[in-house]
């Protein structure tokens, strides 16, 4: 499951609200919300921080689950303006996640040795 998602549906789960009130909260759809909790539709990172954001705001003091290590690397992504780089990421991201990390960490593994 892609880290923004699991991160959105985490978030869902605590807040307690439907669907409805989730969409109306975060100045969205409820097929939006909808499409993030039963379909594979991902959510944008600023649409998984604004959640947070309402949230905390919403009910102060509210134990809400770490931010997801993978989607806050997401944010902290240098823009590339590469026309190769986003259909590589889309296509990535259609793997299943446990593939999905052992095929990044080859990656990685591989860019030393060329970088060496």
């Amino acid at each position: 499951m892609h880290p923004l998602k699991r991160e959105f549906l985490d978030l869902f789960r605590n807040s307690g609200w439907s669907q409805a009130e989730a969409a109306r909260r975060l100045g969205m759809t409820r097929g939006g919300v909808n499409g993030i909790v039963t379909r594979e539709t991902v959510p944008s990172l600023a649409t998984v921080k604004l959640f947070r954001l309402v949230l905390q705001n919403d009910r102060p003091g509210i134990k809400l689950p770490k931010p997801n290590a993978e989607a806050s690397e997401l944010e902290n992504l240098p823009p590339v303006s590469e026309k190769w780089i986003q259909p590589l990421l889309d296509d990535i991201r259609l793997v299943k996640e446990e593939k999905r990390n052992e095929m990044i960490r080859c990656i990685r593994q591989i860019v030393r040795l060329f970088q060496a």
